[in-house]
């Protein structure tokens, strides 16, 4: 709404057009429960119609088919073998995880098997902000094994692939580490940055800003007004953008992937 510079009213107004998170679209249909009192009309008719979806009548869990702990455990097992290998375990309390959000828990086991679970030892502030240069931390890794870790530059060029040489100081020793900054490497692409043309209703653009996890259409495609098309992630909302009219896919701009902000442009279509 922020983003958008949306009020309620329009909100509700623009319901069966507007491209909202899959996390609302799914609290309207009944995935989390009934409210006290109902759910607001019309405005959970017009999301729901747009979604193309139905809303549930009953308990959200009553239809659930029964879930066989050990067969997922056992798939768990096998889809992360690699991270076991690096002392990653499937252990119970992953199972349930799994169960219960499952693009979220692929998406932690992923992180893992990048960064390791040692980073779980890491003061808050120095994992959720950058450190400055000459700044020094220390954690410990076990009962009487204390790291002090400073560090002491970054490089200002970019290698082929996108990575800064840092270099850290870790108990007394240099150590260097070569890292993704994937901020700057958006910028060396040759493919320049599209937006959409606000005045061309063939062109599909970016309701947020976010990642590119899923593109449901493909080049010569028709497709009907509320069709989805592209599947847009941000701190683990998806928000799924459908085609604001009929017509054919004439272009897709965006790749999986894809860092896109609020209005770039992601496909362009050949309207009837």
């Amino acid at each position: 709404m922020v983003t958008n510079k949306l009020s309620g009213d329009d909100i509700v107004e623009r319901a069966d057009s507007l491209d909202l998170p899959r996390s609302v679209v799914e609290f309207l249909q009944g995935q989390l429960g009934f409210p006290y009192g109902g759910f607001p009309e019309p405005l959970r008719s017009k999301v729901l119609r747009r979604a193309q979806l139905e809303p549930l009548k009953t308990r959200p869990g009553e239809n659930l088919p029964p879930l066989d702990f050990k067969a997922l455990k056992e798939r768990l097992v096998e889809k992360f073998e690699s991270a076991q290998k690096h002392g990653l375990q499937i252990s119970d309390t992953d199972v349930v995880s799994a169960a219960l959000y499952p693009s979220v828990f692929d998406d932690f086991k992923h992180f893992q098997q990048v960064y390791s679970e040692e980073v779980t030892h890491l003061p808050t502030n120095v994992f959720v902000h950058p450190m400055e240069i000459g700044q020094e931390f220390f954690f410990s890794i076990e009962e009487g094994k204390r790291l002090y870790v400073k560090l002491l530059s970054v490089s200002d060029q970019l290698d082929v692939s996108g990575r800064r040489d840092v270099y850290f100081d870790l108990n007394g020793v240099p150590r260097l580490v070569k890292i993704a900054d994937k901020e700057a490497a958006k910028h060396m692409n040759t493919k320049p940055i599209e937006r959409i043309d606000s005045l061309n209703p063939a062109h599909v653009g970016a309701s947020m800003p976010g990642t590119v996890v899923d593109i449901r259409t493909s080049v010569g495609k028709r497709v009907e007004k509320g069709e989805p098309l592209v599947v847009l992630s941000a701190m683990k909302m998806e928000t799924v953008i459908a085609a604001p009219r009929a017509g054919f896919v004439k272009r897709i701009v965006a790749e999986v992937g894809n860092l896109v902000a609020n209005e770039d442009l992601l496909i362009e279509l050949k309207l009837d």
